[in-house]
């Protein structure tokens, strides 16, 4: 009875091997499955918050491209700094370790000069103007010179203009800024402005602000107040003054030679449809409009200040 035990054993192991070997490798392998089906896999990163309008606009293009390529073309997303800073995927899409990422405009400097002079203060007086600069030739030169750079912009998700906030003392006047250590981005021109203004630029990755407003490395920021709620910065900061200085923008990239290698089909249907050159083209906007709605109500419990009193 017993000696029977292992031959059974035997054959149920060997039919098990032999169900492996005939269902195939694909089974135990999406990605080499997906690849025999023609299923395209791309990843996005960038470092903002999954529920910032940026993150939520990002999802919706991957849902759109899924839906316009008939589930050939998949976008996996990354958001919260989970695959690094906007610099360190920024340069993995460059680099062509990742496909495609998104940045904040003040970080891309490093590829191009033409993207100071988004960052001057006071360019735009509203989105309206904001779309028709990315929609023209300035957008057209920014788009020229970053596949110089081996990239490909695929579009502009934006999230409103930034304000002043700090955990100091109350900011009326450019004056007010004097001696207060505010964090920038990596852009020349951010840090000239708060350097004219007074105060002490200081640089620091997104994803640290949150811990050098806590410890007290930096006592302020430039940042839309959806941002900084999504990022639950009000928790450290005590001032806010709504000065409108800058429009805050995205730009979504994906590595050049990755995306000639695409086939042509999904190009045109998915990746690079007209609509999507724009923010306004329904994938971020109205989001970021809502939530600034929702963000603005409760960030201006921090402060009263009069609109514009820097300007």
């Amino acid at each position: 009875m017993n000696s029977g035990k292992p031959s059974i054993l035997i054959i149920l192991a060997l039919f098990v091997f032999f169900g492996f070997v005939f269902i195939g490798k694909n089974a135990l392998n999406p990605e080499a499955r997906a690849e025999e089906e023609g299923i395209i896999t791309l990843r996005l990163a960038q470092s903002k918050a999954a529920n910032h309008p940026v993150s939520k606009g990002i999802d919706k293009f991957a849902k759109l491209v899924e839906a316009k390529s008939d589930g050939k073309v998949v976008i996996e997303t990354f958001h919260d700094s989970l695959l690094g800073s906007d610099r360190e995927v920024i340069e993995s899409a460059q680099r062509g370790s990742l496909e495609m990422a998104s940045s904040s405009t003040p970080n891309m400097t490093s590829f191009t000069n033409y993207f100071t002079a988004w960052d001057l203060p006071y360019i735009f007086e509203n989105k309206d103007e904001v779309y028709k600069a990315v929609d023209g030739k300035p957008g057209e030169i920014i788009r020229d010179e970053m596949e110089h750079s081996g990239f490909k912009v695929i579009f502009f998700p934006d999230y409103g203009f930034r304000q002043v906030v700090n955990n100091v003392r109350p900011i009326q006047l450019p004056k007010d800024l004097a001696g207060l250590k505010i964090r920038t981005t990596n852009s020349k021109i951010e840090q000239a402005d708060f350097k004219q203004f007074g105060a002490s630029p200081t640089p620091v990755a997104w994803s640290e602000v949150f811990t050098a407003l806590q410890q007290g490395t930096v006592e302020g920021e430039g940042n839309s107040y959806s941002l900084l709620w999504d990022s639950k910065h009000q928790e450290v900061l005590k001032y806010a003054t709504e000065v409108n200085y800058n429009y805050s923008s995205d730009i979504v990239v994906m590595n050049k030679k990755k995306f000639d290698n695409l086939p042509e089909e999904y190009i045109r249907t998915s990746l690079w449809r007209p609509e999507w050159k724009l923010p306004n083209g329904s994938v971020s906007w109205p989001i970021a409009e809502r939530r600034k709605r929702s963000s603005n109500s409760l960030i201006m419990e921090l402060k009263s200040t009069n609109q514009h009193p820097m300007k």
